[in-house]
């Protein structure tokens, strides 16, 4: 019998430290930061420290972007420092006191970032052969995942996963490296083939669902590669307007050029609902927004946060957090936050006491701290009490957490 584990790196990542937790330190219940949750454990280690400028280096970027680089050493730290962030080099040592406490409080309120993911799980394969069945028997596992990631494909990794088996299946793209703003590179396409020898070469094809023109000068691009794995995008919808690349030199400019081509097609009949204008990231249309303001053409913005990122939905989840990992301090100051009368001191003093008596989530109700918040505080006792008991459903679980959240 064959069992089949694959998705991209994060998600296979996150499924076996999750089953391995305790090889790593970690209870199984460990929690995920995302990074607005990253940005509120850094600000709280911040509120401690008498460093001034401190929220300005971690408003404008921190090493934990670029962990291969920013976590291996403090040589790597200060190269990183002096090629993304020159303006704050003088705070170096700062901002490897800053790194150093950040793991602590992770570690203290069993919990990892996305980073923490990739970069234990090459550990987790390293240093423990029985995990990725290197050289076991019997039952194997075939792994896939993507290569997609920020972190470089290592030999160390490479030589932690299941070849033995000869069972592991990457996918990936030489062409794009659309998260290179926090370290991705391309050329881990290239350096995998070098650490994993004897390995099979497949190149995905067939007919893409797009027209013609458009392909034909994502192919020129391509081509103009120094180094790549060539490759030539086809369809059979030949018709279409080949596209065009214009140079507008500044935002403003692009918002006008894009507003003008706009208002033309109207004048000609076309309703607005036949123009669409696609943009990366929210901030990159803030121009256009304006200009299509300025000139009374209506419009509706698709995009912004995602669905688990949005408040309510974190404040909603914090709830069910706690219970699963009564560690994780921020799901606990940011529940806590929400009673009445209770501030980040106060919450901070709850959530240190409930962790020296080693108390469970629900005898929140009974902390002897003195001030208002009581009643709040019996209230998220009671909820918490009932999502912990074992017979809760998922489903239940959400719609207790719901009636509490919800306006009374």
């Amino acid at each position: 019998m064959q069992a089949r584990v694959g998705g991209t790196f994060h998600s296979l990542a996150h499924r076996v430290l999750r089953e391995n937790a305790d090889l790593m330190g970690f209870e199984r219940t460990f929690t995920v930061l995302d990074r607005s949750d990253m940005e509120d454990a850094i600000q709280s280690i911040l509120q401690k420290s008498r460093w001034t400028r401190g929220r300005e280096v971690s408003e404008t970027g921190h090493p934990g972007q670029h962990p291969e680089q920013g976590r291996q050493s403090p040589v790597a730290l200060e190269r990183l420092m002096v090629e993304e962030y020159s303006q704050f080099l003088e705070h170096v040592p700062q901002v490897e006191k800053l790194g150093r406490r950040y793991k602590e409080f992770k570690g203290k309120n069993q919990l990892m970032d996305y980073d923490d993911l990739i970069l234990l799980f090459r550990d987790l394969l390293t240093n423990h052969e029985e995990v990725g069945g290197a050289s076991g028997s019997g039952t194997a596992t075939s792994w896939w995942m993507s290569i997609r990631t920020r972190i470089p494909f290592r030999p160390t990794l490479s030589a932690g996963l299941p070849q033995g088996h000869r069972n592991v299946m990457v996918v990936g793209d030489d062409s794009q490296s659309i998260y290179s703003f926090r370290g991705a590179s391309y050329r881990n396409m290239f350096e995998f083939p070098k650490n994993v020898p004897g390995r099979e070469d497949h190149q995905a094809g067939g007919e893409l669902p797009i027209h013609q023109p458009i392909l034909t000068f994502t192919n020129v691009l391509m081509g103009q590669a120094r180094e790549k794995y060539t490759k030539c995008l086809f369809t059979r919808r030949g018709d279409g307007e080949p596209p065009r690349a214009i140079d507008t030199r500044t935002e403003p400019e692009q918002a006008l050029f894009v507003c003008r081509g706009i208002q033309e097609e109207l004048s000609r009949g076309r309703s607005v609902r036949d123009v669409a204008v696609l943009f990366r990231a929210a901030y990159h249309s803030f121009e256009v927004e304006v200009e299509l303001a300025r000139r009374g053409i209506p419009f509706v913005k698709y995009g912004g946060f995602k669905f688990m990122e949005s408040a309510h939905i974190k404040d909603l989840l914090a709830h069910l957090r706690v219970v699963a990992n009564k560690e994780d301090g921020i799901s606990w100051g940011r529940i806590l936050r929400m009673v009445k009368d209770i501030g980040p001191a106060r919450s901070q003093a709850i959530t240190s006491w409930l962790r020296e008596g080693d108390r469970t989530p629900w005898e929140v109700g009974e902390w002897p701290g003195p001030g208002k918040g009581d009643e709040g505080l019996k209230r998220l006792s009671g909820l918490l009490r009932r999502l912990s008991e074992p017979d809760v459903t998922p489903q239940e679980a959400v719609e207790l957490a719901v009636q509490y959240y919800e306006p009374s």
